[in-house]
C-alpha cells in the first residue's frame, strides 16, 4: 500500500540580519540588505535593528525590534519563539560571541560576523560588502527612486549631538547670508541632543538671518513629510545627514572630528558636497568659495535650470 499522507512542509528559508545601531548606521546597513536579497533570492530577509528605524527598512524585508521580546532569546539566552527559524545570520556587533552563542543553540550554524567599526580608509559600506564576500554596490544605486516637488526651501541641521561634530555657528552664519539664499526659507531642525548649540553666544547672531523657521524634535517620519521635498540640505556628520541625504536631497557636510572616508553618506558624489574640516589646513575663505559654487549648481538643478 502506497502511504499517501503528505510530506512535512520544510522550514521557510529566512536570512536575519542583526545591526543594532544609530540612525546614520542603520541607513548605512540599507544597501547591505539589497545585497543580501540578491545572494539569497529565495529567502526571507529579516533585519533585527533599532525600532526607531523600521520606517526605513524597506517593504520586501521584515523588521524585528532588537530590544524587544523577539530579541531577547539573542542577547538575554532562553527558548525563542516558534516563528523565529532562521537557516542563516550576519552579526554586525562589536562583541558578538553571546548572540553567535544563543543562534547555535537555536540550531543556526551558518553565522557569519562582522565589527560594525570599518578601518581607515575603508567607507562602512564597502567594509561591510567587502566583509561579507559581497560586491559593493554604487552609490547612486542605493537611493530609493521617489518623486521630490522641489520647494524653495533650504534645511540646516546645526548640531550632530555634541560639539565635537559641529562646524561654528560663525561659519553656517556667513554661508546662509549668502545672496543665494534670498529666495529661499530657511528651515532650521533641532533634535533632543543638540540643546547646547542655544547657549552659545553665537546663536542668536545666527537667528538672526532672515526667512528662518526653526523646527524641534521631529520624528523621523515628520521630517520625512514636511522637508524631503527641500532644495538643499546643510549640515554635520549626522544621522539626520545621512537621513537627507538618503531622501535624495542635495546635500553640504561638514566633517569636523570624524573621517568622511568611513561614514559619510553613501550617495551620488554629484549630489554632495563632503567637507573635512579636521586638519583646519584649507582656509574657511576657500571653503566657503568651494561650497557657494556647489550651491549654485544644486540649486540651479532643483530649479530644472
Amino acid at each position: 500500500m502506497t502511504d499517501s499522507s503528505p510530506l512535512p512542509e520544510s522550514p521557510p528559508d529566512r536570512t536575519l540580519i542583526i545591526r543594532p545601531g544609530a540612525l546614520g548606521d542603520t541607513i548605512l546597513t540599507l544597501p547591505l540588505l539589497t545585497s543580501l536579497r540578491v545572494k539569497h533570492a529565495n529567502s526571507q530577509i529579516v533585519f533585527m535593528g533599532s525600532r526607531a528605524y523600521s520606517g526605513l527598512v524597506p517593504k520586501w524585508a521584515q523588521f524585528q525590534d532588537v530590544d524587544g521580546m523577539s530579541g531577547l532569546w539573542l542577547f538575554a539566552g532562553g527558548n525563542r519563539s516558534l516563528d523565529m527559524q532562521f537557516k542563516r545570520a550576519y552579526v554586525i556587533l562589536k562583541d558578538p560571541r553571546r548572540v553567535i552563542r544563543n543562534l547555535r543553540r537555536a540550531g543556526i550554524d551558518d553565522v557569519m560576523t562582522l565589527d560594525p567599526a570599518p578601518p581607515p580608509g575603508i567607507h562602512l559600506v564597502e567594509w561591510l560588502h567587502r566583509g561579507f564576500g559581497l560586491a559593493t554596490p554604487d552609490p547612486s544605486d542605493s537611493i530609493p527612486e521617489r518623486p521630490r516637488k522641489i520647494a524653495r526651501r533650504i534645511w540646516i541641521h546645526p548640531g550632530s549631538g555634541g560639539p565635537c561634530k559641529c562646524v561654528d555657528l560663525n561659519i553656517l552664519t556667513a554661508l546662509l547670508q549668502s545672496p543665494l539664499f534670498s529666495d529661499y526659507d530657511l528651515a532650521i531642525t533641532l533634535g533632543e541632543a543638540d540643546g547646547f548649540l542655544l547657549e552659545k553666544s553665537e546663536w542668536r547672531t545666527f537667528m538672526n538671518i532672515r526667512n528662518v523657521r526653526v523646527i524641534q524634535n521631529m520624528s523621523l517620519h515628520e521630517l520625512q513629510t514636511n522637508l524631503s521635498d527641500s532644495a538643499l540640505y546643510i549640515g554635520n556628520d549626522s544621522g539626520i545627514s545621512h537621513f537627507a541625504a538618503y531622501s535624495g536631497i542635495p546635500t553640504i557636510i561638514f566633517f569636523v572630528s570624524t573621517d568622511p572616508t568611513q561614514w559619510a553618506p553613501w550617495t551620488d558624489k554629484n549630489r554632495s558636497l563632503i567637507l573635512d574640516l579636521r586638519s583646519n589646513a584649507r582656509p574657511i575663505e576657500s571653503a566657503l568659495s568651494c561650497i557657494l559654487g556647489r550651491m549654485t549648481d544644486f540649486l540651479r538643478e532643483a530649479q530644472g535650470c
